[in-house]
């Protein structure tokens, strides 16, 4: 019995979710905010419903905690994520013209 390699039919298949928000091309920076953010915001609530169970914070409070840290968390980190992309394309536009490779759809 000869075991012969997968065939590249079955390794080339679709994602479950093709256009997912989560892992679109055009938006590098999207999925490490939304972790960082959900991370963040569910310890902040946590400490925040242990106040609420020891009687000195309210529900409400515990919940906008969790919903601001939620937004300024993931805000701050697509800024930083998109700052390094953009440092990452040039200093990869650098070692191409260095190189001597043309980019893309540019015509010298």
């Amino acid at each position: 019995m000869s075991s012969s390699p997968p065939s590249s039919a079955a390794s080339s298949s679709p994602p479950p979710f093709p256009l997912s928000l989560l892992s679109s091309p055009s938006s590098p920076c999207t999925r490490q905010p939304l972790l960082w953010g959900v991370t963040v915001s569910s310890l902040l609530i946590l400490h925040q419903f242990n106040l609420v169970r020891k009687g000195r914070q309210t529900w409400a409070r515990a919940v906008d905690v969790g919903v601001f840290s939620f937004l300024g968390t993931a805000g701050i980190q697509f800024g930083v994520c998109r700052v390094n992309e953009r440092e990452k394309r040039n200093k990869i536009k650098l070692l191409m013209k260095a190189a001597g490779v043309k980019e893309a759809g540019k015509e010298a």
